[in-house]
């Protein structure tokens, strides 16, 4: 079934295509059963969808839905020309081919209105568009139904080598239909198709593929440099942009007013059938070609078939806009716009780690949000310590909540590479129909009639970007190197290739870095690609290595970091400050002062740990927010058990935050298990526990809480143990 943004647009379509032809229920009635039959004469007369401004039958080779009022996502036209692979334009199809590409019709009828499965049109469309390229192929071989094809046929047509078994996605196209038995006028004979039934590997290393660092950190420079240039100038270019719409608008109305006055006008090839649709329609009505620009049912029409004119060469030469120091004509501007967007694009996916339908459904109102820390690590208005998030929620994000695939940390470039798309894009949004203002892209190819992007176009726009840059991306031995090293199954790319690159590997370089390089815990790391195992996350970061040639400095960097801690964490309970943790309250009770000469003193200094943590005299490692082990031994590093930090003897605690949150999900835990007759004594246990060293924690920082209240039954089922005593 097509699926709606909302139940009115599809109880709405539904209702029309209910009373077509004046029936109760077309769909049920008439067009299911001519599906059942299929009889190509009567089906080829049968309604497929109508609205208002289109009716679009079986037998019409191109559905075209752009001209329709339809109220679905991505509204896209569907083509069952067949192109045969040898490169000729469209056939003529015999009676025998014909059949064949009815019996892919009948697959589209069977998704739209009779499948239990939510589809949006675009997906339909790819669809469609993978069984032509599968039926051009079977053309060849003389297979002119899809009944033809069993298990075994299929297994002869492997061996044959008729299928390109490297292709992960080369049953794509076949495996839509078996989820269809039961709708279509014929019988599917196989079941769903894998690479593993024909005991068969495809090669699907470019998507893993991490890009060589010489490729990665060239284009990441090059593109932060104009980004950051183009966020300084972004009012300009908004400006500009709204200057550039309005300039082809202003010049379209100029030329249809000559045509209302009498001026002849000429469509050049490939606007002519638009224009003939439009003054026939006008004949229909009888409204008049030369008007005087008297009638507005004119522009009306106009405006709802979406004629489109072109304008002339000299028109176009009276544009030019200034971005900075630099003008820009028509031509030139145009390329700007889809180039910045593209590096913009790619910089939010390399500096977040989201993919690209997470980019998509980026929020324009909160798209990028930030949040300013003091030194304590506590939120603050005034706080010099700033992060920077992306996120796809349509809300303004809390510190203590993330649910999957909604908020990422990112850099400041990618915060700024977010309002450069936004100062590019919001002038096209402005001119979106209503179902569509929520969609942050918008197509830079259109002047008029404007449309947001659809996902897969926004993500071939950022690879086309990329792959057609000035970044030297010819794969020198270096980079071979990394490749292996990333992959050494890769058989992609050889010596002296060019490296084309693909949107996900900016998803598993920025894990492979971000652990080779040491700047990321996997627990840090598993939250912010929103995986939903360790195993992934851990797969992603995969024979992600210590580079020597940076390592001395990324170690310099952690060692000093560590110090800084030590030296804070002194400094507060030298100031008398609460620190939690058994060695934090072992220390505060030793009375010790800090600001006298002598060792302790030292302690407050951060070369002095440094020192001690150079020469492997000390060690620090963060278990969670503002906790910290001094163990060596202590492996604790992703999941957390407060039983065991509460009291250890190597641990600091400086804040409440984990311990807070840690005991909001004990009692949600409780509460929900409870209620649903699912918690048992063992869960009871964990969570009491969870809760009472939490309240234990906070307790030691003197955080103000009240205690959390447990059941009697809950109470009954706790094990009696030191621990809860």
């Amino acid at each position: 079934m097509l699926s709606f943004e909302n139940s009115q647009d599809l109880e709405s379509t539904l209702g029309v295509m209910r009373s077509v032809g004046g029936n109760k229920d077309y769909l049920q009635q008439e067009l299911f059963p001519a599906l059942l039959r299929g009889n190509w004469e009567e089906l080829d007369k049968m309604v497929v969808y109508q609205d208002e401004r289109k009716t679009i039958l079986f037998g019409e080779d191109a559905w075209m839905f752009a001209q329709s009022a339809y109220k679905g996502k991505n509204k896209s036209n569907i083509y069952f020309h067949i192109k045969l692979e040898q490169g000729e334009n469209v056939i003529e199809l015999r009676p025998n081919e014909r059949h064949l590409v009815n019996q892919v019709k009948c697959i589209a009828v069977a998704n739209m209105w009779f499948s239990g499965q939510n589809i949006e049109l675009s997906s339909l469309k790819s669809k469609i568009d993978s069984l032509r390229n599968c039926i051009a192929k079977l053309f060849k071989r003389g297979i002119t139904s899809f009944e033809d094809l069993n298990q075994e046929h299929i297994e002869i047509l492997v061996d044959d080598g008729f299928f390109d078994m490297s292709d992960p996605k080369v049953f794509t196209g076949l495996n839509y239909l078996p989820a269809l038995k039961g709708l279509l006028p014929f019988t599917v004979n196989f079941y769903r198709l894998t690479h593993k039934m024909f005991n068969a590997r495809p090669d699907d290393t470019e998507g893993t593929l991490v890009i060589p660092p010489r490729i990665y950190f060239a284009a990441l420079t090059e593109y932060s440099k104009r980004i950051a240039k183009a966020y300084g100038l972004r009012d300009e270019i908004e400006q500009a942009v709204e200057q550039m719409l309005s300039f082809y608008k202003y010049e379209e109305k100029r030329i249809l007013l000559d045509v209302r006055n009498g001026k002849r006008y000429q469509p050049i090839k490939g606007y002519e059938k638009n224009w003939e649709r439009f003054t026939q329609a006008l004949e229909s009505e009888g409204v008049a070609l030369v008007d005087k620009g008297k009638n507005p049912r004119w522009m009306e029409i106009f405006t709802s078939l979406k004629t489109r004119i072109l304008l002339k060469k000299s028109q176009f030469r009276r544009f030019n806009v200034y971005i900075g120091d630099t003008v820009y004509d028509w031509g030139r501007f145009r390329r700007y716009l889809v180039s910045l967007s593209a590096e913009a694009s790619w910089l939010c996916l390399a500096l977040s780690g989201m993919r690209i339908d997470e980019l998509y459904r980026i929020s324009p109102v909160y798209g990028a949000q930030d949040k300013k820390f003091d030194r304590n690590g506590d939120e603050s208005g005034t706080g010099k310590e700033q992060i920077y998030f992306l996120t796809t929620r349509q809300s303004k994000i809390t510190l203590n909540s993330q649910t999957k695939n909604d908020v990422f940390v990112t850099t400041e470039t990618g915060w700024k590479a977010f309002h450069v798309l936004n100062a590019i894009h919001t002038p096209y949004r402005n001119r979106f129909a209503e179902n569509d203002s929520h969609r942050m892209f918008a197509n830079l190819q259109k002047v008029t009639y404007f449309t947001s992007v659809g996902k897969s176009a926004l993500g071939k726009g950022v690879i086309n970007n990329f792959n057609k840059n000035n970044v030297d991306s010819i794969l020198i031995l270096d980079d071979m190197g990394y490749l292996q090293t990333s992959d050494p199954t890769q058989t992609s790319f050889k010596l002296g290739d060019r490296f084309c690159f693909t949107c996900h590997q900016l998803r598993r370089s920025l894990a492979y870095y971000l652990i080779g390089y040491e700047l990321c815990s996997f627990p840090a790391l598993k939250q912010q690609l929103s995986h939903l195992s360790m195993a992934m996350t851990r797969w992603y970061a995969r024979n992600a290595f210590s580079f020597e040639k940076i390592y001395s400095e990324i170690q310099k960097e952690r060692i000093t970091q560590q110090a800084e801690i030590f030296a804070r964490i002194y400094q507060k309970m030298a100031n008398c400050e609460r620190i939690a943790g058994g060695k934090g309250q072992a220390i505060s009770r030793e009375g010790a002062s800090y600001f006298e000469d002598g060792v302790n003193k030292r302690k407050l200094s951060k070369e002095y740990w440094i020192d001690l943590l150079t020469n492997g005299k000390a060690h620090l490692h963060a278990v969670a927010p503002g906790m910290y082990c001094t163990n060596t031994q202590c492996s604790m590093r992703i999941n957390i058990d407060l039983t065991e930090c509460v009291d250890c003897e190597y641990d600091f605690i400086e804040n409440a935050v984990y311990a807070e949150v840690s005991r909001m999900d004990a009692t949600r835990n409780i509460e929900f298990l409870n209620e649903n007759n699912e918690l048992n004594s063992s869960s009871a246990t964990k969570y009491y526990m969870q809760v009472k060293a939490a309240e234990e924690i906070m307790d030691d920082l003197a955080f103000e809480h009240d205690k959390y209240e447990f059941a009697a039954d809950v109470l009954n089922l706790v094990i009696d143990t030191t621990m809860v005593a």
